[in-house]
């Protein structure tokens, strides 16, 4: 694959991951697991509320070990 292929692949991957992230937000929200009322109007609730779905979402993305190997490898960079 080459660097222009690899890109091309990830704006796609990154559209769609995109919708499943509110998707997913909307779900957290809805699920009662984070009382919104007790947080302030600032960004602590919605970072709380991304970073879950952020890693659910790269739970789904994980179908193969040696793709956690790559993964944590490019962590380092």
């Amino acid at each position: 694959m080459t660097k222009v292929q690899a890109r091309k692949k990830c704006k796609e991957l990154a559209g769609k991951v995109k919708d499943d992230l509110v998707k997913k937000i909307e779900q957290l929200m809805a699920s009662g697991g984070i009382d919104l009322d007790s947080y302030e109007d600032n960004y602590i609730a919605p970072r709380i509320l991304l970073a879950a779905a952020l890693v659910d979402e790269a739970d789904q993305f994980m179908v193969r070990d040696c793709d956690k190997k790559a993964v944590n490898n490019l962590k380092y960079f």
